[in-house]
């Protein structure tokens, strides 16, 4: 009833509207005469169906009130009044009704696809999750990498320091022959044979003691070359790990951005949509009662005058312009969840960004350098 009552009070504007014109109060062909006389003939009734087929609605709204309160007087309408009738009719079932719906139509297709728009935030998380899952598995793979690799160290740094205690405790156990110096300081077989012994044993300790040195010395170099690399290998874990981690966090501000921005522009269509389906309503209303008194106007004399009444009673139904508003849909934290999370500790990712910036930079440098050196680089 509501949208009656709004028709009832626009209806009236609109037909004072239409009596200005008439009057000649504002710009257009009066029509009055035609109204009151029905003597609009040939060309000039051409032209007249032709000013109010293409006059704006508000006009020719006016002008179906304006041919009701003949039909209440009890008059005919003339030919051309009501071929325009027809003609309005027609527009009214063709044109004008089909265009609120189709409007209509056109804002709940728009408002579906920007609800569809949140999908889209999850589709391109789901391409990232793929992504930050390629890096923690890279991650991962390199994590084992150092692990094994300072396990390694771990065992030959523990062979190296055995290796040299042991090399210490055959330098501190050595003990010389204890064969006294004969008390004849001459050539002698005692002395001889005192010479010879202490020769021997002393060629067989230089021997091991040679040996052994170049074990511990072998070792210790395998074992500062072995620390380079798992240095390195930690190095490049840390790089990843940090990558990993500036991953997750880029990915989620991302998804989090793109859903505030699609639920904003959701919002937003879903406030112009309430806003154009109440205008439409508001409209639909008239045109419904308008669509009334047109049937009006063609039926038969009598038959137009019982309808009169229930032309102001009818009450157009709207439903069919409703917006329908679909909940939004939560975010998927799944995938979220599945990225990983954004982990503390004492890695200061920056600092290793910068290490790495620093190593890519020598390393371009001494290129260059190799370059202008025909190849060699200068030590």
């Amino acid at each position: 009833m509501m949208f009656s009552r709004l028709a009832f009070v626009a209806l009236p504007l609109l037909a004072a509207n239409f009596f200005q014109l008439a009057s000649g109060k504002a710009q257009g062909v009066k029509t009055s005469a035609m109204l009151q006389t029905g003597s609009v003939a040939g060309s000039k009734a051409a032209l007249e169906v032709e000013r109010v087929v293409h006059a704006k609605p508000a006009e020719q709204q006016a002008f179906v009130l304006a041919l009701v309160d003949v039909v209440k007087q009890g008059r005919n309408l003339t030919d051309t009044q009501m071929e325009i009738v027809n003609v309005l009719q027609r527009m009214w079932y063709d044109q004008i009704l089909p265009e609120m719906q189709r409007g209509h139509e056109a804002d709940a297709q728009l408002l579906g696809e920007h609800l569809a728009g949140l999908g889209t935030c999850d589709q391109e998380l789901a391409q990232r999750h793929s992504e930050v899952s390629a890096i923690a598995d890279e991650k991962s793979q390199l994590e084992d990498s150092q692990f094994r690799c300072d396990e390694g160290h771990a065992a030959m740094d523990s062979n190296a320091s055995a290796m040299v205690a042991g090399f210490h405790t055959f330098i501190e156990s050595a003990t010389p022959p204890s064969i006294p110096i004969p008390d004849v300081r001459a050539a002698s077989p005692d002395m001889d044979s005192y010479v010879s012994e202490n020769l021997l044993w002393f060629e067989g300790f230089n021997r091991s003691y040679k040996e052994m040195e170049a074990e511990v010395v072998a070792l210790q170099a395998l074992l500062v070359a072995k620390g380079e690399v798992c240095t390195g290998a930690r190095t490049t874990f840390e790089a990843k790990f940090c990558a990993w981690q500036s991953e997750i966090k880029q990915v989620t501000a991302s998804y989090s951005a793109c859903r505030e921005a699609a639920t904003g522009l959701y919002q937003a269509t879903l406030t112009a949509a309430k806003s154009n389906a109440a205008s439409r309503k508001v409209q639909y209303a008239a045109a419904f009662q308008i669509e009334c008194y047109l049937k009006v106007l063609i039926a038969p004399g009598a038959a137009s005058q019982s309808m009169l009444a229930s032309c102001q009673n009818s009450d157009a139904s709207t439903s069919a312009l409703d917006v329908q508003e679909f909940p939004l849909p939560p975010a998927n934290e799944q995938l979220l969840s599945g990225l990983g999370q954004v982990q503390g500790g004492n890695l200061d990712c920056d600092a290793v960004a910068a290490e790495v910036a620093a190593q890519v930079s020598a390393a371009a440098t001494a290129a260059e350098a190799a370059a202008e050196n025909g190849g060699m680089v200068s030590g």
